[in-house]
Order: structure tokens, then C-alpha cells, then sequence
């Protein structure tokens, strides 16, 4: 219960806050978290969490626009002769498809990013209050989420074939362990309470998923029918 001096995107007059936070949290989790300010709201962290995941945004769409050059390049250059591109047409539709994209995507991560700061973190700290681990309030669980949530976007470094599943599978580990840190509870009652806020997530999302997929299909069934 000692002074808690926060991690380097407390402090603006640090140079490269949101580097050294990332790395902090991405290479020593344990230590990072043992700083980071309990309370203050979770407008700090949500802030690193936008700033981390838009950055990963940034970086994957970049390997996108690569892997789509290639593609349409290819495309072109390999056309059979008997059934020749529309160099013109193709590049309009490519660069109407990209603008598209882009902008679903960026809107999509910012989305995400914010529903798994604060509803995740909060169905992290019903698992935590769960199993008796959560010493401190909901902005602390919150806080955690967001700092590890922006921290995990530097893994789109790797290509979004790597950074996406990366994120998927330590996501869970990192939370834990700040968690721990954060809460000073016990190792099993990290784990426990990280259990059931992911089991709650997933169980709701997976449920979202099937309710949506019969209107979903419907539609884009009713929209390729010919008039």
C-alpha cells in the first residue's frame, strides 16, 4: 500500500511517454503495474488504450495496403490474355474498397478498444469480486485493461497475421498479472478473477455473434437477389 510514483504516461513532462509505458508493461508487467496510479479515473488509460490500438490500426493497414498492391499488381500482370483487366477500373474499385476499409476498421478498433477498457475491465472485476480479489475500486480494473489493451497494439509490428492472435492469446496474461499487481491480491485470485471476466466476455460475444447471424445472412441473401 506504499506510494505508487505512476507509469511514464502519468508524467507529460517525460520524453516519449507512451514508449517507454508500452515497453514498460510489455517487458516488465510485474514492476509496471506496482507503479500504476490506482485511481484518478480511466480517462488516462482509455487515452493510452485509443493511442496504442489507432497506432496498431496504422500499422496493420500499412501491411494491408502492401499485401493489396501486390495483389492487384499480380492481377494485372498475370490476366489471361483472353480475358484482359480494366487497368482503370480495377484501380478506381481498389482505391474506393481501400478508403472504405480503412475507415471501417479505424472505427471498428476504436470501438472495440473502448468496450474492452470498461466492459471487459468491469466483467474482470466481477470475477475478482468473485473470488474475494478486488481490494481496490472499478476504475483500478479499468485502468489495467487500458494501459494493457495500448500496449498490445505495438504487436501489429509483427503483421496483423501475428499481431491479432498475439493479442488474443497474452491479452488474458497481461491483464492477470496487473491485476495482480494493481489489486495486491494473490496469484490465484488473479487468475481466477481473470477466468470468469473472459468467460462473461466471450460467452456474451460468442451469444451476439449468433443472434446477429441469421439477419445478417438475410439481408446480404435479400441484397444479391436480382430485381
Amino acid at each position: 500500500q506504499g506510494h505508487r510514483n505512476g507509469l511514464p504516461w502519468d508524467h507529460s513532462d517525460q520524453a516519449s511517454p507512451f514508449w517507454s509505458t508500452a515497453t514498460d508493461i510489455l517487458f516488465s508487467p510485474l514492476s509496471a503495474f506496482s507503479r500504476m496510479h490506482r485511481d484518478g479515473g480511466i480517462g488516462s488509460s482509455l487515452g493510452f488504450a485509443l493511442s496504442g490500438q489507432l497506432l496498431g490500426a496504422g500499422i496493420a493497414l500499412g501491411f494491408f495496403l502492401i499485401f493489396g498492391m501486390i495483389a492487384l499488381i499480380s492481377g494485372i500482370n498475370y490476366a489471361p490474355e483472353s480475358r484482359p483487366v480494366d487497368v482503370t477500373g480495377s484501380i478506381i474499385f481498389s482505391l474506393i474498397f481501400a478508403v472504405v476499409f480503412v475507415m471501417l476498421y479505424l472505427i471498428i478498433t476504436a470501438i472495440n478498444c473502448v468496450l474492452q477498457t470498461i466492459v471487459l475491465g468491469a466483467f474482470q472485476h466481477v470475477g475478482l469480486t468473485i473470488f474475494q480479489g478486488a481490494y481496490q475500486a472499478l476504475e483500478t480494473t479499468c485502468r489495467v485493461t487500458g494501459y494493457v489493451i495500448g500496449s498490445l497494439g505495438l504487436l501489429m509490428i509483427l503483421t496483423p497475421l501475428v499481431g491479432i492472435p498475439a493479442q488474443l492469446v497474452v491479452f488474458p496474461i497481461y491483464v492477470g498479472i496487473g491485476c495482480y499487481a494493481a489489486h495486491e491480491t494473490t496469484k490465484g485470485q488473479a487468475i481466477g478473477g481473470t477466468l470468469i471476466g473472459y468467460l462473461i466476455w466471450y460467452i456474451l460475444f460468442l451469444g451476439s455473434v449468433a443472434a446477429a447471424y441469421e439477419p445478417v445472412l438475410a439481408t446480404i441473401r435479400k441484397m444479391l437477389q436480382p430485381d
